[in-house]
């Protein structure tokens, strides 16, 4: 076919096409090869290995500059996947031991950690599994002094879902639970005052319901005695 192209320019032409040709067929071989060798088998194996991965975190706060934060703490770790989240730049990754990551992780968020196949392995490029972690809301107004002897009280917590807003909010909300909390005292003394003592006869009515069964065996037991007491003098009388 070649001496079909008289022009220069045309053998150029049929060369850029061949060269195509020839780059898409090794193309094709090798995204073939690495599917083949990416195997279902091998995709499970990682999914259980990501899976025994444990995800946690750990708070830490800093007295001096009242700084504060979380530390996402990656451990059970294995070579063959790495952690990285396009969208916030979150990279972890492999290490033979428990591995802290400390960068942009704020209260009260959710993040994600994809697990992606390392580039050595046969799924390069694969997304094994998405794991989350959930970190709580951070409640800078727990060592308030108002809120000792409260500590119980959720806005005295060091981390609790709910929005305060400002000091004075604050401040209203746990006098408005100081206020609950004295006036539910005082209605329980109320209550114990007004609860009458037993009487004498009441106490050994509970007594015997609460020991009927012990009670009416000592009430057969007594009546069977004074039958057969009574028996016995009638008998000796008669002789």
């Amino acid at each position: 076919m070649l001496y079909l192209i008289q022009t220069s320019n045309g053998v150029i032409y049929l060369k850029r096409i061949i060269l195509i040709i020839i780059s898409f067929i090794f193309l094709s071989i090798d995204v073939n090869a690495l599917d083949l060798s990416c195997t279902q088998a091998e995709q499970v194996r990682l999914r259980q290995l990501a899976n025994a991965t444990k995800i946690s975190y750990e708070f830490y706060e800093n007295e001096t500059d009242y700084t504060y934060g979380f530390n996402i703490i990656v451990s059970g770790y294995s070579p063959d996947f790495y952690i990285y989240n396009e969208k916030n730049g979150t990279y972890i990754p492999y290490s033979n031991s428990p591995i802290a990551i400390q960068s942009g992780f704020f209260d009260g968020r959710t993040y994600e950690l994809p697990f992606w196949a390392a580039d050595e392995g046969p799924c390069n490029g694969y997304k094994i599994l998405t794991k989350y972690v959930i970190l709580p809301k951070y409640n800078p107004y727990y060592k308030s002094e108002s809120c000792i002897g409260y500590e119980e009280f959720e806005l005295c917590k060091k981390f609790t879902s709910i929005s305060i807003g400002s000091d004075e909010r604050f401040e209203q909300l746990l006098n408005n639970y100081k206020k609950d909390l004295e006036n539910k005292n005082k209605k329980d003394d109320i209550e114990k005052e007004k609860e009458p003592e037993n009487t004498m006869w009441e106490n050994i009515l509970n007594f015997i319901y609460n020991y009927y069964m012990i009670c009416l065996l000592i009430i057969i037991i007594s009546g069977t005695a004074g039958i057969v007491v009574l028996e016995v003098k009638r008998r000796r009388s008669i002789l």
